[in-house]
């Protein structure tokens, strides 16, 4: 059925793992102020989760974040630069290939308590972005391991004490899709939830921050006004001294005039020269009188008044009130439920069995120690009780009765709270039957009546001669296979079917 070498150590429930590591950061808070110092935080965190067949396995992730070397009571802090990465192996790369995922993402919500900050509980979800599944094989078959990084949002919390704030794990939850290349999930929905607990024992506290009182606030003391200087008089404007009045000019004497010839002239009239008008004196400019600049006033400068810094009044911290962190509430899987020939050989539901033919059915995931009833249907006939072992598996054998009516049966197991069937198709042709051909039944197949009919006795007769027949050939053909390649496929081909 399968091609591949399976050596499955750590199954595709490796999201898991980052759900132990997400807690690492969900809580984390840091960055207390632009101005604080930063110092990186480095951890691993152990887990365990429990895969379907596989059961329980262990897990190991790095977290990177950077946080406050100190802060301050008040101080809002959350965190910087935070990283989960984890690498997967060959197993899981192999698994994925078989499952036909060419893609892998998911999320994990994870939670942490904060001491001396509000609020104390703190929650995250990381992303697991969409990453591509590598398809290459090597020479044996095995594909090659490759990493995942998921990153998220962190919350916000106030500090409200002074001490240490201690950062601690506490809880996670995974969710993990596979899809192929079309992008339709490979895993139905029931199977992508994966729960995870932290190992017993182990170191949860992820780091701290000191946290010291906040300082008083200072008001601070105003300086005087300073008193402005006086406005200095400006000095009086000199009177400009009065323009000289010009002398006035003299008038020139008159010109004799020559002695007529022998005509007697008669004498001139001598005509009086008028005296020159007296200039009358210029009037005195008066002295200009000199206006008392009056002395400036020296105004008081008041003394600053000094302001009485009060002192700050202490304020008492109230002390953390410690509250109880609620157990996360374990959710229910349902039991896995397989089957086996006489050969060993992997059954699966909805094979084709024939009346007479054994198998054993294998349940495995059931609650610890408990009884279960077991009845076949479709007309129901109780088959009595069996009990699971300390790991809550059971190995149950079954034979199909020789009067089973041909059609759709199954074999339900009940108890615990919980609920499995293995279903399968009794042949209305026992020659037709190839114990190494699996039947799917169609989901809207009715289930026949368990009415006794005394035909089967007689097919399941054939059908036994027939099936030795066909047991001879398939033990043949299995000498011929290599032992790693039977039980890789024998463990996987369950496994894979279950996923289905």
């Amino acid at each position: 059925m399968f091609q591949k070498r399976i050596a499955v150590t750590k199954p595709v429930g490796i999201v898991a793992v980052i759900g132990g590591v997400a807690l690492s950061v969900a809580g984390v808070v840091a960055g207390a102020s632009s101005a604080s110092a930063l110092t990186t935080l480095n951890a691993t965190v152990p887990t365990h989760c429990t895969i379907p067949v596989a059961g329980s396995e262990p897990y190991v992730a790095s977290v990177k974040a950077d946080i406050p070397a100190t802060a301050k009571v008040g101080d809002q802090v959350t965190l910087q630069n935070f990283s989960i990465s984890i690498r997967l192996n060959v197993a899981t790369t192999d698994a994925l290939q078989i499952l036909g995922a060419t893609t892998l993402q998911g999320t994990i919500t994870a939670g942490a308590s904060l001491t001396n900050a509000n609020p104390p509980n703190l929650s995250i979800t990381a992303t697991v972005p969409t990453t591509q599944v590598p398809q290459t094989q090597d020479a044996n078959g095995d594909g090659p391991e490759f990493s995942i990084t998921a990153t998220g949002p962190s919350p916000t919390a106030t500090l409200t004490s002074v001490g240490t704030a201690t950062l601690t794990a506490t809880t996670v939850a995974a969710f993990f899709d596979p899809k192929d290349a079309g992008g339709t999930s490979v895993l139905p929905l029931g199977k992508r939830t994966i729960p995870c607990t932290y190992d017993s024992g182990a170191n949860l506290v992820l780091g701290s921050i000191p946290v010291t009182a906040a300082g008083p606030v200072v008001t601070p003391t105003p300086e005087p006004t300073a008193t402005p200087a006086p406005t200095a008089t400006p000095a009086p404007t000199a009177t400009p001294e009065p323009t000289a009045t010009p002398e006035p000019t003299a008038t020139p004497a008159p010109t004799a005039t020559p002695e007529p010839g022998a005509t007697a002239t008669p004498e001139p009239v001598a005509t009086a020269t008028p005296e020159p008008t007296a200039t009358p004196a210029p009037t005195a400019t008066p002295e200009p009188v000199a206006t008392a600049t009056p002395e400036p006033v020296a105004t008081a400068t008041p003394e600053p008044v000094a302001t009485a810094t009060p002192e700050p009044v202490a304020t008492a911290t109230p002390e953390p009130v410690a509250t109880a962190t609620p157990l996360p509430t374990a959710t229910p899987v349902p039991p896995v439920v397989g089957a086996t020939d006489a050969s060993g050989s992997p059954v699966a539901n909805g094979s084709t069995l024939v009346p007479g033919q054994a198998v054993t059915i294998h349940l495995s995931g059931g609650a610890p120690n408990t009884s279960m009833d077991v009845v076949l249907h479709s007309t129901p006939q109780n088959l009595g009780t069996t009990t699971t072992d300390a790991s809550g598996n059971i190995t149950y054998p079954f034979t199909v009765p020789t009067g089973l009516a041909a059609g759709a049966h199954k074999v339900v197991f009940t108890g615990g709270g919980t609920s499995a069937e293995f279903d399968f198709v009794v042949a209305t042709d026992a020659s037709a039957v190839d114990p190494l051909v699996v039947t799917q039944v169609p989901a809207d197949t009715n289930l026949a009546s368990t009415g006794y009919d005394s035909r089967p006795e007689v097919y399941g007769g054939v059908a036994l001669v027939i099936g030795g027949i066909f047991l001879l050939v398939y033990s043949q053909r299995r000498r011929t296979a290599t032992p790693a390649h039977d039980a890789g496929a024998n463990y996987f081909s369950g496994w894979f079917d279950n996923l289905r």
